[in-house]
């Protein structure tokens, strides 16, 4: 599968992915020929990209690490809870409690696993799909600390939710596409005491919990907020929630930005290590993402271009990859994989983007049914 921005679909190329709302309903399923109809309808309702089938990696799985199910019910049970925080201000800790349990048992059952994949969620829903997906990845990085299924319980729930107090921010600032005024950024950084003052009232809530909305904007070197914390004096928790919310908010589609592919994130989140972010967890959270995820079009040092159609933990910028085209850019006659672990002096260069004006000649972006 190949992730295309929505303004790069055209008829007759095969969804790879299923998109869902927030609120569990397919908008659209896997294996479906688009029409015009169905791209006008994903764009009106804020679709900003897709997965499509591109013919020529359809033997590569590209699986996510938490099945459709469990991820929908979870972002549904944080669309229902930002709801009654605002009606009631309770939320079900008990079906919060569920819903992770349900998180941790998928996660457990292979534990090896690696992100490469990035969940498609809509412009209104991007709140609720951002809430799980950094639950996700906080629970994977708790994994490789080894934590105690108590711990990871813990971590999962003021994970999901780390920012439930942005209920209470008007909509029009987190939406908007231009630079905040300093009036409208000391008002969306209200949201971490916010979240606090909900979640620390929350009958069988540990407090640990509620100090993870509080503090997953406290920066490792003290220049973060509310409280100016610094290094250790921040908790474990909201450390790794910061490093995932960073992560997530750099590789989604915003009102404001288009997404960063999951390498240029992670040099990034590098330039963040000992300032913003803790050392220990950044190392940790380089070991459960993909840099160069599957189905991912790279150019070699030798000029050649290939997919990336495998990954190991160990060697995280070094995947097998497959040839697509030769230094001079004609397609390639058989198919030809190569190990860059084992391939001495060969390295990828770049990663080619959705305009890139390589990708007609390998003729990979968009396949058609017929081709499918």
């Amino acid at each position: 599968m190949q992730r295309i921005p929505i303004e790069m679909a055209s008829p007759g190329m095969v969804l790879g992915k299923s998109i869902y709302s927030s609120s569990g309903n397919i908008l659209l399923s896997a294996g479906v020929p688009l029409t015009s109809l169905y791209i006008d309808r994903l764009r009106n309702l804020g679709v900003p990209s897709i997965y499509v089938k591109d013919g020529k990696t359809d033997d590569i799985q590209v699986a996510d690490v938490v099945s459709d199910e469990v991820r929908v019910a979870t972002q549904k049970l944080v669309k229902q809870s930002f709801a009654d925080i605002q009606k009631t201000k309770m939320i079900s800790m008990a079906g919060a409690k569920e819903a992770i349990n349900d998180i941790i048992d998928e996660l457990l059952t292979n534990p090896d696993v690696i992100v490469n994949l990035t969940d498609i969620r809509t412009y209104d829903d991007y709140l609720f799909g951002h809430s799980v997906n950094v639950c996700v990845l906080s629970l994977l990085i708790g994994i490789v600390l080894e934590y105690n299924q108590i711990q990871l319980r813990e971590l999962g729930i003021g994970a999901v939710f780390h920012d439930i107090g942005k209920i209470q921010i008007e909509k029009s600032i987190l939406t908007k596409d231009k630079p905040l005024t300093q009036e409208e950024f000391e008002a969306i950084q209200q949201h971490c005491e916010i979240g606090f003052e909900f979640l620390r009232n929350q009958e069988d809530a540990n407090l640990m919990v509620a100090h993870v909305a509080f503090q997953h904007h406290e920066r490792f070197d003290g220049k973060g907020y509310p409280r100016g914390l610094r290094g250790q004096e921040i908790i474990e928790f909201a450390r790794i929630t910061a490093v995932c919310d960073v992560y997530d908010s750099l590789t989604a589609d915003r009102f404001y930005a288009r997404a960063y592919h999951p390498s240029r994130a992670l040099l990034i989140i590098s330039e963040m290590i000992g300032n913003q972010l803790d050392p220990n967890i950044v190392r940790a959270f380089m070991r459960i993402i993909a840099f160069y995820p599957l189905g991912s079009i790279v150019e070699l040092n030798s000029g050649e271009i290939a997919v990336v159609v495998d990954n190991r933990k160990d060697y995280p910028r070094q995947p097998i990859v497959r040839l697509l085209l030769n230094k001079n850019h004609k397609p390639v006659g058989e198919m030809v994989e190569i190990d860059l672990v084992k391939k001495e002096g060969l390295s990828i260069i770049r990663v080619l983007n959705a305009n890139d004006p390589l990708l007609p000649s390998i003729q990979i972006i968009g396949s058609r049914l017929n081709q499918a």
